[in-house]
């Protein structure tokens, strides 16, 4: 019984890949928002004049670097906590999510299947930003990365708990507007 639940969270998360590349478009715009979002930091943060930031010198003092480190974080712990809902809204809207509690598929396996989901879109956002980080900036991850890394695991894991909140909220009251923003 609990293969075949954890069976269906592959499939749910197959499905769901399938759909993001079937829309092309909103799966590039999803990236290049989060990429574009990076840049109006970084335009924001140039008119201090310098790169090197005396302010933020206990964390490097480099302010891209900094940028791009909260860049990185909101959007892997957004992406985390936010997914699960927007998900089962989605599927509510679509008219599908009638069909899916017909079967003997359990709820938290959904929630589940969408918070994994919303986690490796999450570290696609994170790969897309490091390499736009690297390219475009010249942004070198020093030794501290490793303790961001830990603590945005660890955020990552209070966030999913978060999201299956959330989740839970949308499948009780349909729909709860700007209730996680």
């Amino acid at each position: 019984m609990m293969m075949d639940e954890i069976r269906k969270i592959g499939v749910f998360i197959k499905r769901d890949f399938r759909i993001l590349f079937t829309y092309r478009l909103a799966f590039s715009t999803a990236f290049l928002g989060i990429i574009f979002n990076l840049f109006y930091l970084v335009l924001f943060g140039s008119m201090f004049g310098s790169r090197e930031l005396s302010a933020l010198t206990p964390y490097g003092g480099d302010f891209i670097s900094y940028i791009l480190v909260g860049s990185i974080g909101w959007g892997f712990m957004w992406s985390i906590m936010g997914m699960t809902s927007s998900s089962l809204r989605s599927e509510m809207m679509m008219g599908t999510m009638e069909s899916i509690l017909l079967t003997s598929t359990k709820i938290s396996t959904i929630m589940i299947a969408y918070t994994i989901f919303g986690a490796v879109f999450g570290l696609l956002s994170i790969g897309v930003l490091i390499g736009v980080g690297f390219l475009c900036f010249g942004v070198s991850f020093g030794t501290a990365t490793i303790y961001t890394f830990i603590i945005m695991f660890l955020s990552a894991l209070l966030m999913m708990g978060f999201g299956m909140i959330f989740g839970g909220l949308t499948i009780w009251v349909k729909n709860i507007g700007q209730v996680a923003p």
